[in-house]
């Protein structure tokens, strides 16, 4: 951010690697899916007065369950990175709940209309 002191990343990085091997984390879905069941959380809704509010920190599951599951945002994410480097280290791969979907490519093709000269 401009205007603020730098954090010591890639120093901290350089540092680490002297000793220890380190693997990076693409860290997609990892908050939104459940750490238990792989299925997409919703942030959680909270009525006060007359307005809902939505709280971006807590989720719970966006199907109907028997018990009422609230979930911390970071608490999950750094469970399922926990799950994806040991599923590395043993699969040399990422699960697939985790994978990116690749983008479809929607072309559409216009005709282009005649235009009708009336005389």
């Amino acid at each position: 951010m401009k205007g603020t002191i730098p954090s010591p990343n890639i120093g901290f990085k350089k540092l680490l690697l002297k000793r220890f091997e380190i693997l990076e984390v693409n860290e997609y879905n990892t908050s939104k899916l459940y750490n238990k069941t792989f299925k997409e959380l919703k942030n959680v809704s909270v009525r006060k007065n007359k307005h809902m509010k939505h709280l971006h920190e807590i989720l719970t599951p966006k199907e109907k369950t028997e018990w009422c599951i609230f979930v911390n945002r970071d608490k999950n994410a750094c469970k399922n990175i926990l799950y994806l480097g040991k599923y590395f280290l043993k699969n040399q791969s990422r699960p697939i709940e985790f994978c990116q979907k690749p983008k479809e490519n929607k072309v559409v093709i216009k005709k282009r209309q005649k235009k009708e000269i009336v005389v």
